[in-house]
């Protein structure tokens, strides 16, 4: 599942297109990002949410592909972090 993210400091935003699931961290006070921010900040994670698919919605598909890195490292590296499955 390819997970998109925007971030706005000090707050992050990773979602999942598919599963609807979305997580707002607040970098400042939770560098380590275990708390999900979204229900102290609904409308903040629903306008970075917004912003990010509108810029994605612009990119031509050339330019989504050139995104995604398809080196075995960086992969392994992407998923021991939790942004790839």
């Amino acid at each position: 599942t390819l997970r998109r993210a925007a971030l706005q400091w000090p707050f992050k935003l990773e979602y999942e297109e598919r599963s609807r699931r979305r997580r707002l961290v607040d970098l400042e006070s939770d560098p380590q990002e275990t708390r999900n921010a979204g229900r102290d900040h609904p409308q903040l994670a629903a306008q970075l949410q917004k912003r990010t698919r509108k810029h994605f919605a612009t990119l031509t598909p050339s330019e989504t592909s050139q995104l995604v890195l398809p080196e075995r490292d960086l992969e392994d590296r992407l998923r021991g972090l939790g942004y790839l499955e």
